[in-house]
């Protein structure tokens, strides 16, 4: 079973309470609406894109009986969705943070994936280098490299290639199991 982090700070945060204003409900609600769309998240919109679902299917997956463009308006204007606008591209809608707080995988399904890549990486890291070259995709270093899952397996990563990528030690350590927006220079 996975989970997400909640902070305490949660229920007195001005995003929540700019939420509940414009809702015209209490902090406990927005609390417990987030919650649930936090909770659909982890199984139908993993990485946190929610751009193919409409305000219907997004008010429901947060059990909210009321309007549901109002709905998605309040989660946008309070910022707990970026709406992301890109020149000639269609618009999309991210949970926000959702790389940083989205799901964690269970002990059970953390050790399977870990045993998994632990079969897998004598394989995978030669074709890492090659494809990326011998160097920390971070800082440049040449130095005391790893294989550094760019979504950690804790978050729900994957061992597949794409999201492999070269770190020497101490950026790995420093990194740690945040997902990481900088890789191969990339933002």
């Amino acid at each position: 079973m996975s989970w997400i982090e909640s902070h305490q700070e949660l229920g007195r945060h001005p995003k929540t309470r700019r939420m509940a204003k414009q809702l015209g409900v209490s902090l406990p609600a927005v609390v417990g609406h987030l919650h649930y769309l936090w909770w659909w998240a982890m199984d139908f919109a993993q990485d946190g894109d929610v751009t193919g679902f409409d305000n219907d299917e997004v008010a429901e997956a947060a059990l909210w009986d009321g309007n549901s463009v109002e709905f998605f308006q309040a989660l946008a204007s309070s910022g707990f969705i970026d709406v992301i606008h890109e020149e000639g591209q269609d618009e999309k809608c991210i949970l926000h943070d959702w790389g940083q707080y989205g799901p964690f995988l269970s002990g059970t399904e953390l050790a399977g994936a870990r045993l998994a890549w632990d079969k897998m990486r004598p394989f995978a890291a030669p074709v890492v280098f090659e494809r990326d070259g011998p160097l920390c995709s971070s800082c440049g270093s040449l130095d005391d490299l790893t294989i550094d899952h760019i979504k950690p397996l804790s978050r729900g990563g994957t061992n597949t290639l794409d999201n492999l990528t070269p770190l020497c030690r101490s950026c790995n350590s420093s990194k740690g199991n945040r997902q990481e927006a900088l890789i191969n220079g990339v933002d």
